[in-house]
């Protein structure tokens, strides 16, 4: 019995991940001066500035922010220190409910995928257009 209430309460913590599935497949590398972050399955590729710290799992996100993650479906979240500020890509099929007053939005479909993107308002102009229009196909 007691074997049976472990894996129950295992598989009730994976459930209840905010990360997607997906995020355990995100490969991280650079290109061009850039990082960046890759998940196959989806064909997804994202560049973003070398100096963003990345977390694709509940473990890696609490290393970045003794915060909870604000929203669900993460396929990755990022975070860089000088200037602070934080971002999410989620796998979601509309922008979740959010403080605008915090982040910028943007919903887009790749590869039929639909994805949200979330930047904190205090990420300077310049790396929010950056990070907002650096999502993409590998194809």
């Amino acid at each position: 019995m007691y074997r049976y209430l472990i894996v129950f309460a295992g598989l009730c913590l994976y459930a209840c991940s905010p990360f997607t599935s997906y995020s355990e497949a995100v490969e991280i590398g650079s290109e061009d001066g850039y990082r960046t972050i890759y998940q196959p399955e989806l064909q997804l590729k994202t560049f973003t500035f070398g100096d963003i710290k990345v977390a694709t799992n509940p473990k890696s996100f609490r290393t970045l922010t003794d915060q909870k993650p604000a929203f669900r479906d993460i396929l990755f979240y990022g975070q860089a220190r000088l200037p602070d500020y934080h971002y999410y890509v989620l796998r979601d099929t509309q922008i979740p409910r959010f403080d605008r007053e915090d982040y910028v939005a943007k919903d887009t479909v790749i590869n039929e995928q639909p994805y949200v993107i979330l930047i904190s308002r205090s990420a300077p102009a310049s790396d929010r257009t950056f990070i907002l229009t650096h999502v993409q196909s590998m194809e």
